[in-house]
């Protein structure tokens, strides 16, 4: 899969034979039988099923399309490998600049022109949710969608999946780290200003009153919007409370720049935290000095991991995608392809989108993945992933490296219809 010419299409050539028979952890598969529901199901024939998404290949996001460009890699590793029920996989990805004024026309190609069986790894939250009442209206699911928004599962969409750890729940677990590990005081919160960044700041604020008994309080709440280009603003008016932990919402691009104006600007807070969507080998490069010792949550194993699934990852992408250098999320993308592979391998033979949906539903404890703990959903569930642990960034002998700091912890789901 190469980008195109228009520099707006990605993977019209990412074809995936998915003929895989087998059904892992004892599940049944949700249909059965011949395929004569596929001929009048968009996107899907006998022999093709056609998924798509809109992501950010230029803007303050830009680098969210290595996460696509992770699921487009793995669906050509399973195509080298067999693939599922003789069908194979066309993955189309549409630049939308992480602009939500383009997201709507975006999908609209996706829908009306490709005809796609569902949306798989649609990026960002104002993005998603200025698409959501169109694909909703048209019955398009929208599976792994690749932001933590509670959206998504307020109030619930039986034909949309989640997959990374909601917002909520990020923010709460961030509080009980800052808390028992970081025996953070003062807290300063520097944010999007919008759905994310305003979920996640909601988040802390519960784990706050969750966990720190009055010891720790929200000094500045500190929001900048994704058009913003000078941050030293924004740092001094952080660094003016004297906080002894800085918490940073926000996307890779904008959250870089900010780090790297708070270390001009000769702050040096004692503990900086950062979101795990801004969690990447290729942050500290770009923020430069001012990342050392910074901390971060994730959901993924880490990428210094030696195992046979880590190691299959990285020749995969090194062999279909060699322009990659954000691993972490192209891992993340790489999770984003098990589940939906996943999920057709449990729909049957007959692949329509309702039975998609009822194989999706029918994942439970699924740990053959590189996430750091098992993906759930049910049909009355649709998050995925409810846990992080937290690592630190240091920089030994001119190499960045992520160390382990904590174990991960799980948080019930806050929105699950239990």
């Amino acid at each position: 899969m190469k980008r195109s010419s228009s520099a707006a299409l990605l993977g019209a050539g990412a074809v995936l034979a998915l003929a895989l028979a087998g059904c892992g952890g004892g599940s049944t598969p949700a249909g059965g039988g011949g395929s004569n529901a596929a001929s009048s199901t968009p996107g899907v024939t006998s022999t093709e099923i056609v998924f798509g998404a809109n992501t950010p290949f230029d803007g303050p996001a830009a680098a969210y399309h290595y996460i696509n460009e992770g699921a487009a890699a793995y669906f050509d590793y399973v195509n080298d490998h067999g693939g599922v029920y003789g069908r194979k996989i066309r993955y189309i990805l549409l630049n939308d600049s992480y602009d939500p004024s383009k997201t709507v026309q975006v999908a609209k190609q996706l829908v009306e022109q490709d005809h796609v069986f569902s949306m798989v790894g649609t990026l960002g939250t104002p993005t998603t949710e200025a698409e959501m009442p169109y694909l909703q209206q048209n019955h398009v699911p929208d599976v792994a969608i690749e932001t933590g928004s509670k959206s998504w599962e307020v109030p619930f969409k039986p034909d949309w999946f989640g997959l990374e750890t909601n917002y909520t729940v990020e923010g709460e677990l961030d509080a009980w780290f800052a808390v028992n590990y970081l025996h953070a005081h003062r807290i300063a919160v520097w944010y999007q200003n919008d759905d994310f960044g305003g979920e996640l700041l909601a988040g802390l604020k519960m784990g706050l009153q969750k966990y720190a008994n009055g010891t720790a309080q929200i000094v500045t709440q500190v929001p900048y919007e994704v058009t913003e280009t000078n941050f030293t603003p924004d740092a001094t008016q952080v660094n003016s409370q004297h906080p002894d932990l800085v918490v940073l919402y926000g996307v890779p691009g904008p959250t870089a720049q900010y780090v790297k104006a708070q270390y001009n600007a000769g702050f040096r807070p004692p503990h900086q935290l950062v979101t795990q969507v801004s969690n990447d080998p290729s942050m500290p490069v770009n923020a430069g000095p001012g990342w050392n010792g910074m901390y971060a949550g994730s959901w993924l194993q880490l990428l210094s991991e030696n195992t046979p699934q880590m190691q299959t990852f990285k020749q995969a992408v090194k062999k279909y995608y060699p322009d990659i250098t954000d691993l972490n999320f192209a891992e993340a993308g790489w999770v984003e392809g098990q589940v939906v592979v996943e999920g057709l391998k449990l729909a049957g033979k007959n692949l329509t989108r309702q039975t998609f949906i009822q194989g999706l539903e029918k994942i439970h404890n699924f740990t053959d993945t590189l996430a750091a703990g098992p993906i759930n959903y049910s049909p009355t569930e649709h998050w995925g992933f409810d846990g992080l642990f937290f690592v630190q960034w240091v920089n030994q002998n001119g190499q960045w490296v992520e160390k382990p700091v904590t174990q991960t912890k799980f948080l019930p789901d806050p929105y699950a219809k239990k």
